[in-house]
């Protein structure tokens, strides 16, 4: 069963940092996906790549039932259609009309990722204000400040965010932060990636 959207925004709320899955070996991403639910983790993203098949989806959704899960990296329609029936939502890098005209036909819960404020107009003209958009590039707290000024009441998910920035971009409001990178980081343990996550949680709530 597939998480409704109102659960999907509040489990980005509470859970602050959402960990990508960028692995093409089925057992790694079973194994991770176990290890993060161990820590709590209830909304996780697994890397779009060619050979990701539905039944390794079902697997996991029937091993955690509780996951909300959701697919990144997406690029083309099929890509869409292939996964739509057991994936929670979807993630991309680019604003495309026609993925966007193909979630809002489908019901399909899509996250466009955004470089530019007419951008985030085209997105939310086709998927309405309150569905969140993924905002590209994080290197600068100003441009950040600026976007929200514009659209005070928008949900916007980064990643790419300077750690030392935390802080101030969640004074900011942000919905949720993504991160593929501190997840791979050989030295990086789970326990501190969920204190991570808490230090966040505890900062979205200034």
């Amino acid at each position: 069963m597939k998480v409704e959207e109102l659960k999907i925004i509040k489990c980005f709320s509470e859970q602050v940092f959402i960990p990508v899955i960028r692995e093409e070996e089925p057992q790694k991403i079973i194994d991770q996906a176990d290890r993060l639910q161990k820590n709590s983790f209830e909304v996780i993203e697994i890397a779009y790549f060619e050979a990701l098949e539905l039944n390794l989806l079902e697997q996991i959704k029937k091993r955690f039932p509780k996951i909300c899960l959701g697919i990144a990296s997406i690029q083309k329609v099929s890509q869409l259609e292939k996964l739509k029936e057991i994936a929670d939502f979807f993630t991309s890098a680019f604003v495309s009309q026609t993925l966007l005209d193909t979630a809002k036909e489908n019901d399909i819960r899509l996250i466009p990722g955004a470089y530019t404020a007419s951008e985030i107009f085209q997105i939310r003209q086709t998927l309405g204000d309150f569905n969140p958009i993924k905002l590209f590039p994080m290197t600068e707290i100003n441009y950040f400040a600026r976007i929200r000024s514009v659209f005070p009441r928008q949900n916007f998910i980064l990643s790419g965010v300077v750690f030392d920035q935390l802080e101030e971009l969640f004074s900011l409001g942000v919905l949720a932060f993504f991160s593929t990178r501190l997840f791979r980081e050989e030295n990086f343990s789970i326990s501190e990636i969920s204190r991570l996550k808490n230090k966040l949680k505890s900062l979205n709530k200034k």
